[in-house]
């Protein structure tokens, strides 16, 4: 088995898009995930300029070295957020986290791993994780 990952849209409404991201790490040759796209906003029913986040629910094995982190897609692409363990994190009662990548930002959300390693696991078992991003969508554009 290689390291996997799947994505899911929960939602992709007038406002809203809520994608899902689960995975799997194999420990027979255990590699991080570099940051590659979790979204893609001008696909999106409607496409959007940006998204900002509002929620992040997230599940990782206990005492496991594996960090989730979601980065903002740009040049130099942001870090955000990073997970570890598991938590419900809720961010709109301030306003939610918005894109401030800079330069080449493209509104996009990505995904990655660090710490896979495979040091304190036996070869061949493997690590999971699940992660929830909720967001809104920020200046949507509606067919004419």
């Amino acid at each position: 088995m290689a390291n996997s990952y799947n994505t899911q849209i929960l939602r992709d409404g007038m406002r809203n898009f809520v994608i899902r991201v689960t995975g799997e790490i194999d420990l027979t040759a255990p590699t991080d995930i570099a940051p590659i796209a979790l979204t893609n906003i001008a696909t999106m029913n409607p496409p959007c300029l940006a998204l900002r986040v509002d929620r992040v629910k997230f599940s990782l094995p206990h005492g496991c070295p594996l960090d989730v982190q979601l980065w903002w897609d740009a040049t130099a692409p942001v870090l955000f957020w990073g997970m570890a363990g598991g938590d419900d994190n809720e961010f709109s009662n301030f306003g939610g986290i918005t894109n401030n990548a800079g330069v080449g930002k493209t509104g996009n959300i990505l995904f990655g791993t660090t710490g896979a390693t495979g040091a304190t696991a036996q070869a061949g078992n493997f690590w999971t994780f699940a992660c929830i991003v909720e967001c809104v969508k920020l200046q949507p554009i509606y067919p004419a």
